[in-house]
Order: structure tokens, then C-alpha cells, then sequence
């Protein structure tokens, strides 16, 4: 039950050896993974062999035998990385990706990979809600939200093209972090598209997440773009915030809106913040459609091969989208990234000429929804992807009959640190949880009957 950070300490001040830890998530895995099935590949003597190395070690490094779950889109030296697709199912890359390499090499342990959707885009893999197995992830993270929130690692890699990892973690109820876009090294990364995928990671809670964004975010010389522009942590001791309601507040269930109003009064009882409405132009509510012009010709460019080899094994929905796709000329394309580009100019524009330090939003749509069909997404997830803003979820909330769902805040490009330092404050001031709470997969919590009605509102998507 220990979070990373916690592990990290226990370790280093020889309170658990690695061995013990991993012995102890070994355990916790082989009981809970028939359950919600979040792995696609995992090798218990391989987890052995890096934590007696560890144990080795005189200098151990600032992860010191934390397991950590790897998303199945990330090259692995010596797990499978199939992509979640039949097209590369037991392909073996033979490296590691940049940020896996970052956490080997600082102590970490390659636990296993986790299940995502079909080339981390709609068609959802076989993880399911460890809070009700008839209720989907949030699809293409989906498999690392799951291993966090139930223990089976204390922490776990994801991308975000949209809203998939924001988005499975409000719906398994633990924390995650979309840093701001270019901040984490993409190379060794199935790339779906140049402008939008996002490296992001999962943890219990936010020292979890300060954690992994500065061991393996890119910094120095060599970067000079965000050595510039990288905001250190502000000494301030008074926040204004954003509550933003949007044109999607709608979509979202009474319960959610209701739930965000409440927390928004909280917050604003908190000493040294301030919390007032936000809005946006309107010319930036075409966010959806703007993201679908970006998206699916870049799938259909970097996908290519695949189809034209192995056709019969893409699925109906992922095919849809490249279709679509091949509508927009490189004019087209061109053009949509120069939008994306004016949006967060503005949006940017926007936050910071009202004074404002954080926007709040709701994570999703209120709880996640029966089913594992994938259907058009109307959250607001992609906004701040398109925009390349930083966001977190923080799991605070439950719907009426149980099922967790989270609020986001989010700020300017770059102002990571800043972002994650008034977390904490919300932790110190008990208004965010120190640690998410860990689900037990066997326990139903929810009445299938009833999540139909107030789900039908609630739609998923990458």
C-alpha cells in the first residue's frame, strides 16, 4: 500500500529491501490481476533480477526499487511491445524507450506492460473498472490507471493524444499528470501524431507524480527552448483560480456539475486562494473539431503500412477514423496546425491576461459508463492537450452510487512545477487526499441497473 515516494524512502533508509518490495507487489498482482486483466505482458524472474540489482547497488538512485507499470505503446529491451493491436502481437523492440531507460537507470523496475487500446486509439483493450468490471477504463491508458489504482504497481507510464490519461484516471480514481507537451522525450513512443501525443504517468499521489515529471522531463543545454521558457516554482503565497465551466458542461451529469461548484466553494475557503468563473472566447469551442483534422490524417499517414499489410486485423472503428483522415489534403493539415497553434496563443492569452494561476474543470464526464463500445467523445481533455497546457487529476469525487470520477487543474505551458507545488498545498490543507485509495477489484460497488439511466450522457474516447 505504500505509494512510490514512500517506497523510495523505505529503501534508501533500509527500512524494505527492493526484494521485499517486489515480493510484495508480485503478491498483490497474482491476487488482483484475474480481476481486471491491466497486464499484457509481465515476467516475475525478470522483476526479481532488477531488484536484486538494485539491492546491489551502493548508490541506488531516486527511484530505488519502485515497480513501475509501462504503458504497451513504449519500447521494452526485454518485455513484448504489441501496440495493443494483432498486427504486432509478440513483437519484441529490443531497446527501451528514452523515459523507460530514465527510470531504469535512476532505480526503477520494470514491472510489466500494461494494456492499452488498439494503437492507443479507440478500440478499447481488456482492462476493466476495478471498481465494476461491466464499466470501461477510459480506453487507451486505461491498463496503467488500473495497475496504480489497485496496487499493483505504485506508479505507471501513459500518453495522452486527447483525454487518455486524464480520463482513465478520473474514472479508476487515482492521480495522473499530462505534463506540458515536448517536456518528456517521445523517442522510442508509437507516434500517432506529431503535435498532440503526450507523454503522461499515474501515481497515488502528488509527490508520486514530482517524482517521475523531474527524473525524466528533458532539461539543460541541450534543450534551450524549454531551458527559456520552464517556469521554477514561484514563491508565492496566494493563488487565483479559474473555475471553467464550458460549452461541454452540458454533457456532463447534474451529480458532476453539482460536485465541481461544491469543491470550487472549498477551494475558495482555503487561505490565499481566490476562486471565480473563467471563460474562454468562443471561437474556441471548435476544440473537437480542430483536433479531428489534426488526428485522424496523421493516422492515416503514420498507420499506412499496416493497413495496406495486414487489413483484416484493424479494427471498424480505427479504420473510420483513417478514412476520415484521408479527406484533408497537406493543405488541409497544414492549416490545422496553424490553428492549433493561434488556439493556444489564445487560450494562453486568455489565462494569464485575467490573472489567473490554475483553471478547474471536471476531469470527465461524471463516472465512467457501462459498456465497451467506443463512441464519440464531448469532454474537455482534448482542449488542454491541443493547447499543450499541463493538467492533473485528482481523485476527489464519487457518483451516487460509488463509482470515483476527478476534478483537473490545469495552468500555462511550462508551469509544471508551479502547477504541482499548489497541489500540495491542497494536500497540506486537506482538501486533495495525501494518497488515492487503493479499490479491491472483488468488491461490486455499484448496481449495473441503476449506472444506465445517468450514463447514457457519459461518452469515451483517446
Amino acid at each position: 500500500m505504500l505509494t512510490a515516494s514512500e517506497i523510495v524512502s523505505a529503501v534508501l533508509e533500509g527500512v524494505y529491501s527492493a526484494q521485499e518490495i517486489t515480493e510484495s507487489f508480485i503478491a498483490r498482482t497474482e491476487k488482483i490481476e484475474p480481476f481486471v486483466s491491466a497486464w499484457t505482458a509481465r515476467d516475475n524472474e525478470y522483476l526479481r533480477w532488477q531488484a536484486a540489482e538494485i539491492d546491489a547497488r551502493t548508490i541506488k538512485g531516486p527511484y530505488a526499487g519502485v515497480p513501475f507499470g509501462i504503458k504497451d505503446v513504449f519500447n521494452t529491451e526485454v518485455l513484448p511491445t504489441q501496440m495493443g493491436s494483432p498486427v504486432w502481437k509478440g513483437h519484441r523492440a529490443g531497446n527501451d524507450a528514452r523515459c523507460v531507460a530514465n527510470i531504469k537507470w535512476m532505480g526503477g523496475l520494470v514491472a510489466g506492460k500494461t494494456d492499452t487500446a488498439e494503437f492507443a486509439v479507440h478500440a478499447p483493450g481488456k482492462a476493466v473498472n476495478p471498481y465494476n468490471p461491466s464499466h470501461i477504463t477510459g480506453t487507451s491508458s486505461g491498463g496503467s490507471a488500473v495497475a496504480v489504482a489497485t496496487a499493483m504497481v505504485p506508479a505507471a507510464l501513459g500518453t495522452q493524444t486527447a483525454g487518455s490519461a486524464i480520463r482513465p484516471a478520473s474514472w479508476c480514481g487515482v492521480y495522473a499528470m499530462k505534463p506540458s507537451f515536448g517536456l518528456i522525450p517521445r523517442t522510442g513512443v508509437l507516434k500517432t501524431t506529431d503535435t498532440l501525443d503526450n507523454i503522461a504517468f499515474f501515481g497515488r499521489s502528488i509527490a508520486d507524480l514530482r517524482l517521475v515529471l523531474e527524473s525524466i522531463r528533458l532539461r539543460g543545454e541541450n534543450y534551450p527552448f524549454i531551458k527559456r521558457n520552464f517556469v521554477d516554482e514561484p514563491e508565492k503565497t496566494s493563488w487565483r483560480v479559474g473555475l471553467y465551466r464550458s460549452h461541454l458542461w452540458k454533457h456532463a451529469p447534474e451529480y458532476a456539475r453539482n460536485a465541481l461548484v461544491e469543491f470550487a466553494k472549498q477551494l475558495n475557503s482555503v487561505p490565499g486562494i481566490s476562486v471565480d468563473v473563467c471563460a474562454f472566447p468562443e471561437k474556441t469551442f471548435t476544440a473537437h473539431e480542430l483536433h479531428s483534422r489534426i488526428y485522424n490524417p496523421c493516422l492515416s499517414y503514420y498507420f499506412r503500412e499496416e493497413i495496406e499489410k495486414e487489413p483484416e486485423k484493424i479494427s471498424p472503428c480505427f479504420m473510420d477514423l483513417v478514412n476520415d483522415g484521408e479527406k484533408y489534403s497537406p493543405e488541409d493539415y497544414k492549416l490545422a496546425l496553424r490553428e492549433q497553434e493561434l488556439l493556444s496563443h489564445t487560450v494562453h492569452e486568455t489565462v494569464l491576461d485575467k490573472g489567473f494561476d490554475f483553471i478547474l474543470c471536471l476531469s470527465s464526464n461524471g463516472s465512467a459508463p457501462v459498456g465497451v463500445e467506443p463512441i464519440p467523445i464531448m469532454d474537455i481533455n482534448l482542449f488542454w492537450t491541443l493547447c499543450w497546457m499541463p493538467a492533473v487529476n485528482v481523485p476527489v469525487f464519487k457518483c451516487p452510487v460509488g463509482l470515483p470520477f476527478g476534478a483537473q487543474f490545469t495552468s500555462a505551458r511550462y508551469n509544471d512545477l508551479h502547477l504541482l507545488s499548489f497541489l500540495s498545498y491542497l494536500v497540506q490543507n486537506k482538501i486533495i487526499p495525501a494518497s488515492a485509495p487503493v479499490a479491491e477489484p472483488q468488491e461490486i460497488i455499484c448496481n449495473d441497473n441503476s449506472q444506465q439511466e445517468h450514463n447514457k450522457s457519459l461518452v469515451i474516447g483517446n
